[in-house]
């Protein structure tokens, strides 16, 4: 029972953001929802981590393709980008 209540207690770490991947018949909206709600579990991470992990969780496809040619320097311009 130690065990499990020192996991409960355990924060993410931003590296736990890059293991989110969207899936092949995931809409992009839940896919996003998944990523907000990890994204909030790791309040330390920052703008450059966020977007790195958002873009590697993508599918090919035209938003990565457009995120890769225009890179967004903070995570909320990024989001702005995805709502389009």
């Amino acid at each position: 029972m130690q065990q499990l209540a020192s996991v409960r207690g355990h924060k993410k770490m931003a590296l736990s953001l890059m293991c989110l991947k969207e899936g092949p018949s995931e809409s992009l909206k839940i896919f996003m929802g998944r990523f907000n709600i990890a994204f909030l579990e790791v309040p330390t991470a920052i703008d450059e981590v966020k977007i790195n992990a958002l873009t590697i969780g993508l599918q090919d496809g035209d938003l990565l393709k457009s995120l890769a040619k225009h890179p967004s320097q903070t995570f909320d311009k990024l989001l702005e980008k995805v709502v389009k």
